[in-house]
């Protein structure tokens, strides 16, 4: 039996994976086997969007995790504070969106992450609790949400999707909501490897990626 296939048969008949081993329900815990890691899984296994037991996995995920600061979070902490957690909603924002989930409230959670970039123009998970730089694994949850968002979103909001001009060296796509410029030398997060220097320092290409509201939207242009 295919791994994709036998981890369908796995799912809970609630439609989640380690239902009853976590106070969350089994959506983000426990780790590696709950169903956010189950359906990061399925995604990257290449499961298709349209997968009846996908498409109840994400009404559970985005049901259960929305915070009322318009990000993704779960668990006791999550309820008890209503404070999201930036890289478990890149996380759940990038399974939505592949899976093509269609629900408004991915817009809040797109918005949310725009709000969450560092002055260095990457993410961090622990810039509430006093980080200054942005961290690597971060950045690429958040970037791929952004991205699968995109590809899944744009083009219903405002019919503009896939890339545009946007200055030489770079390529913009744009959304209802925003528009994202990244310039060409980043636009593979200048491979995991050119992150890490031969002295053992660690440079990032996240500063040359630039959010900024899409005026060309409201004009048609």
């Amino acid at each position: 039996m295919a791994w994709g296939a036998r981890l369908l048969a796995r799912q809970d008949p609630e439609g989640t994976w380690a239902g009853g081993l976590a106070s969350d329900g089994g959506l983000y815990s426990p780790k590696w086997i709950s169903t956010t890691y189950t359906m990061l899984m399925l995604r990257d296994f290449g499961l298709l969007p349209s997968t009846r037991q996908a498409r109840r996995a994400c009404k559970l995920l985005l049901d259960g995790g929305l915070q009322c600061d318009g990000g993704i979070n779960y668990g006791l902490w999550a309820k008890w504070t209503g404070r999201s957690e930036t890289c478990v909603t890149g996380m759940a924002l990038s399974i939505l969106s592949h899976f093509e989930y269609e629900d408004d409230r991915l817009d809040t959670i797109a918005s949310y992450l725009l709000e969450q970039q560092m002055p260095d123009g990457g993410w961090n998970c622990r810039r509430s609790a006093g980080a200054t730089h942005a961290s690597v694994h971060t950045t690429i949850s958040v970037l791929e949400g952004l991205r699968l968002y995109q590809l899944h979103r744009g083009d219903a909001k405002s019919g503009k999707c896939g890339p545009r001009s946007a200055g030489a060296g770079s390529s913009s796509w744009y959304t209802g909501s925003f528009a994202l410029t990244v310039p060409a030398k980043s636009s593979s997060l200048c491979s995991l490897a050119s992150l890490f220097r031969p002295d053992g320092t660690t440079t990032s290409c996240a500063p040359s990626i630039i959010f900024k509201p899409s005026t060309r939207l409201a004009t048609g242009g």
